[in-house]
């Protein structure tokens, strides 16, 4: 028996943190803010020490069944995801 979708929500975690529900027909539209790339830090110009990590490598988004994360992925894993004919990201769960 297929799980109801009012159980499911995403969790989009960039700097900031909103919620979305899964609707009924379990599709889900994400709105994310574009953001400017930071900049990397460097000892003596030659060791980079910090800076530079661009979001789209960082996992920002969470999958949640009831409160409980079912799976965490990146920006960048969910361009690798099918799309369907209507160009919607395919994300499939299982038990």
């Amino acid at each position: 028996m297929a799980k109801s979708a009012d159980l499911f929500a995403i969790r989009i975690n960039a700097g900031y943190l909103t919620d979305y529900p899964v609707t009924r027909d379990r599709r889900v539209t994400l709105t994310i803010r574009g953001e400017r790339l930071s900049c990397g830090v460097y000892l003596c110009n030659v060791i980079k020490v910090g800076g530079g990590k661009y979001r789209k490598q960082a996992s920002v988004i969470t999958l949640t069944e009831n409160g409980k994360t079912v799976r965490e992925f990146s920006m960048k894993q969910t361009v690798a995801l099918d799309t369907d004919s209507a160009g919607y990201r395919l994300l499939t769960v299982t038990d």
